[in-house]
This record gives structure tokens, C-alpha cells and sequence, in this order.
């Protein structure tokens, strides 16, 4: 099972830095990097693939629209307590795959915020639970009863799942298999390998980040 740890291990190995601890993290970094561009690319070209679909779960707090997103109303929207883990970029007006019940029993449909200052507007949405995406929060619109949504995305964190004991939701470990396919994780690691040495980065002693190479 290919997972972060041994990734990151086999390039580091390469340039004989194995108990380097600052060098090891900032190469898992970019590794994430990498695998995020080359996913970015297979979604363009092929589509979404589900084994890249994570789901995560979010509590909801009820707050006033005019002061949380600068509406010019005193309209009651729920919104997610804490920001959304950021979902990867690539060619589609929406960024989540789903946004629903816990059940996916109810997919909300997606709307844009510019919509809630316009009672025409909001009449044509009717009775069915709304979101929109705004500042890294999901909020709800014509429900103030909710208390958890869930929300399927392809994410830039490696594994979005819901731990009770972490305040951000986020609960991933090195460990864990790492989520693209074999062949295109031989290619991933090339790339890196190719980056750290365009970089001299296997001789500095402060390697490269993924900012040197966006």
C-alpha cells in the first residue's frame, strides 16, 4: 500500500537525506502538490473519478446575513460553524460534488450569494433548501433547523473525515493509503525527484516549497 510515509521516503532516500525532518515534511508537501496538479489534469480531460471524492461533515450555526456575508437584509441563514477544508480546483461552476442531508437522502441545490438580495430572485428558488459557497463557508437558505450537512468534494487535504476530538473535522495520518492510482503515483514521484534537483534542492538546507514551483 502506497502511503505518504513511504513516498516521501523513497525520494528522499534518493538523496541519501533520511533523517532530514525538515526536508522529509516539505517533501510530503510538495508529493501532495504534485498528485494535486495530476488530478486536476485526469478531471479536466476524463472526469471526476469517485475514488478522489471525500466526504466530510459540517455543523451548522445560525447567524444574519447582513452582518456575515454583506447583505442588505436581517434574513437568518445557517452557515457552517468552521471554514470548508479548500476543494481542488478544475473547470466547474460548482466546487463540491454534493451538499446534502447526512443521508444524501436531499441535495441542495447550489445558488450564487448575489441571489439573496433580490426577493425576485429568492421567490424563483421556492421551497428547496439552497446553498452558496462564500469566504471558505457554506451557507443554508430556507432551513434554520439543521445542525450537520454533508459535503462531498474533492479536496485539497488528503483525507477529510470527521473526528470529534479535532475541532477543524480534518482527521488524516502519513499512514493511510495514499489516494491515486499506481501508475499515476510513478509518475507523481518523477515529477518531485525532477523539481527537488531543477532546484539544487537535495543540497540546500532550506529545500523548496510547493510556493517556489506554483
Amino acid at each position: 500500500m502506497a502511503t505518504l510515509n513511504k513516498l516521501s521516503y523513497q525520494v528522499v532516500s534518493s538523496f541519501d537525506r533520511d533523517n532530514d525532518v525538515l526536508f522529509i515534511e516539505r517533501v510530503k508537501d510538495l508529493i501532495v502538490f504534485v498528485a494535486n496538479q495530476f488530478k486536476h489534469r485526469e478531471i479536466d480531460k476524463y472526469g471526476i473519478n469517485d475514488r478522489y471524492i471525500q466526504p466530510y461533515e459540517a455543523d451548522l450555526e445560525l447567524v444574519n446575513a447582513s452582518n456575515d456575508v454583506n447583505i442588505p437584509s436581517k434574513i437568518e441563514l445557517l452557515r457552517t460553524t468552521n471554514i470548508i477544508p479548500p476543494p481542488l480546483r478544475y473547470n466547474s461552476d460548482v466546487p463540491f460534488v454534493f451538499v446534502g442531508s447526512l443521508d444524501r437522502m436531499i441535495a441542495f441545490r447550489n445558488i450564487k450569494p448575489y441571489i439573496m438580495r433580490d426577493s425576485k430572485h429568492l421567490r424563483m428558488i421556492g421551497n428547496g433548501i439552497a446553498y452558496f459557497y462564500t469566504n471558505g463557508y457554506i451557507y443554508i437558505w430556507n432551513n434554520t433547523k439543521l445542525e450537520r450537512i454533508l459535503v462531498e468534494a474533492i479536496y485539497e487535504e488528503l483525507t477529510v473525515t470527521r473526528d470529534s476530538a479535532d475541532p477543524t473535522g480534518l482527521c488524516y495520518t502519513d499512514d493511510m493509503e495514499f489516494p491515486l492510482a499506481g501508475d499515476m503515483l510513478i509518475d507523481v514521484i518523477k515529477e518531485v525527484t525532477n523539481i527537488i534537483r531543477s532546484n539544487n534542492d537535495y543540497k540546500d538546507k532550506n529545500p523548496v516549497t510547493t510556493r517556489d514551483v506554483n
